[in-house]
């Protein structure tokens, strides 16, 4: 979940739901090469866009310490097990975490419903600790350049994602669009983003 670029509208997240094909984390770019990197990562990781630092964060769905340990937990053990994102998200929903809102002019507007959620945290945060954890698996190697991959599919992938597929940085460097001002060091651009990144030398 992320509000870089914004959450999806409520239409986007149906038609992703009911469009969703399950795929194992094999496929995930550099899974098998980074894998003990990616682990680390979802160890030591804050979690902090997830977490809420406020009563008022907490009603828009934003979760609390032992809620977002649950989450690394259920990351933890399909990552290390070679599972897939529906496994993942059927362990989510035994943590019975709430409705996603995000605020807007004062008013609450929901983007993730009790059922929609687990699948937008499998989805996303799969995407995002990989990217983690090749991050540093490449710095132990000696990498020098990345390179963004971006998952593509006619009519699916979103413009931010084809406009950063290719584009190569130097590990400590952001990747940049600037038609959007996205500027991250890797993906995920977007929740439900499947990105990855490459090695270039």
């Amino acid at each position: 979940e992320l509000s870089q670029p914004e959450l999806p509208g409520e239409k986007e997240t149906t038609k992703i739901q009911e469009s969703f094909q399950d795929y194992s984390l094999n496929e995930l770019i550099n899974y098998q090469d980074s894998k003990r990197d990616i682990i680390n990562f979802i160890k030591k990781d804050e979690f902090e866009h997830l977490k809420a630092t406020s009563a008022s964060e907490k009603e828009l769905g934003l979760l609390t310490k032992r809620q977002i340990n649950g989450i690394k937990n259920v990351l933890a053990d399909h990552f290390e097990r070679g599972s897939s994102i529906r496994k993942i998200e059927n362990d989510l929903k035994k943590l019975n975490l709430p409705e996603r809102y995000i605020s807007e002019d004062g008013k609450k507007i929901l983007q993730f419903s009790k059922e929609e959620r687990p699948l937008a945290i499998a989805r996303t945060e799969s995407t995002r600790v990989t990217a983690g954890g090749t991050l540093e698996n490449m710095e132990k190697r000696g990498v020098k350049h990345k390179l963004w991959i971006a998952a593509l599919q006619p009519g699916r992938t979103c413009p931010i994602c084809e406009r950063l597929n290719g584009q190569m940085k130097e590990l400590n460097e952001d990747f940049i669009d600037e038609e959007s001002g996205f500027k991250k060091l890797g993906p995920e651009a977007h929740t439900y983003c499947r990105c990855g990144m490459g090695a270039v030398d």
